[in-house]
């Protein structure tokens, strides 16, 4: 198994539930989190080989992805949990800023994805990808981040209609998480007078529970999985009424919009910052949704219940 951006947050947790199942493992990230991500895989007696490589460099990743499929002998499941983000309004993000974000979060999946396709394509494998509820509902202060994420939503879809077409047996797994506890909030770019708001009022899920999620897409493919009740929520809220729900979200801004004398630091979108943490002390949750979903019989049983 491949696992893309492995070096913090829901890609460690991913890699050792995987390692927990005894997967031997690729892990691909820019920062220096390989090294403590790969050791939680070897404490579970699993295989870790740690590939730095910026995912955004085309050249660098596609010697990457050679790499990995010879250190393994195959690719049966990859998976891209790749985004970065910048938290401030439309016009105090510069479009180098601006581009960067959607250039990483979306243009460095796709080629990812181009390069992945044909060995995916030789073990009839799976792709997981990490999108976000922000690809079905947009939030204010994150603009490039909502557009990337929509895009990718979007493309996943089209690749998927397409490979039917062609019967092949590569599948297509979209893994949507609203809020979690990962350091995302706090390795986020902000310009001067900004700090991202660490959702912590919205009760963010852990990144174990996310990466329950992947691993459980990996295992039983489906098209896209939302991570949360509450997010399936906030999707049948904003697919019903998307104004009202714009509007309190405005508001929201308004009083909790992270002003304050912080310097601007946008060198988080060009530097590696994570570090092998899973959380950023946000307190994340589990999913009642998700363990009922992953309970023998699952949600099925439960409906027979009631």
């Amino acid at each position: 198994m491949l696992i893309v951006g492995a070096s913090s947050g829901i890609g460690t947790a991913t890699a050792e539930r995987f390692a927990q199942r005894g997967a031997a493992l690729a892990l691909v990230a820019r920062g220096a989190g390989l090294a403590p991500t790969a050791a939680r895989v070897r404490d579970h007696g699993a295989v870790a080989h740690e590939l730095h490589a910026d995912v955004a460099d085309r050249d660098a990743f596609a010697r990457t992805v050679v790499e990995a499929e010879e250190a393994l002998g195959g690719i049966d499941v990859a998976v891209l949990n790749v985004g970065i983000s910048a938290w401030g309004a439309f016009e105090e993000i510069s479009a180098k800023e601006f581009d960067r974000v959607v250039d990483v979060t979306f243009g460095a999946t796709v080629d990812a994805i181009r390069l992945l396709l044909p060995i995916l394509e030789r073990s009839s494998g799976v792709l997981v990808l990490t999108g976000s509820v922000a690809g079905r509902v947009p939030l204010s202060m994150m603009s490039a981040y909502v557009s990337a994420k929509h895009a990718l939503h979007g493309f996943a879809g089209s690749l998927r209609m397409e490979l039917r077409a062609r019967h092949s047996g590569v599948r297509i797994a979209v893994v949507a998480p609203g809020p979690v506890d990962s350091p995302f909030w706090k390795h986020a770019g902000a310009p001067a007078g900004r700090s991202p708001v660490a959702p912590a009022l919205l009760a963010p899920y852990s990144s174990a529970t996310v990466a329950a999620a992947i691993v459980e897409a990996a295992e039983r493919p489906r098209r896209e999985t939302t991570v949360g009740g509450a997010m399936v929520a906030v999707r049948a809220v904003y697919g019903l009424a998307g104004g009202m729900l714009e509007t309190a979200m405005a508001i929201g801004i308004r009083y909790f919009g992270g002003a304050d004398d912080s310097e601007a630091d946008m060198a988080t979108l060009e530097r590696p910052t994570s570090d092998g943490e899973i959380g950023s002390g946000l307190h994340g949750r589990p999913s009642a949704l998700g363990l009922l979903r992953r309970a023998p019989g699952g949600l099925a049983r439960a409906a027979r219940a009631r």
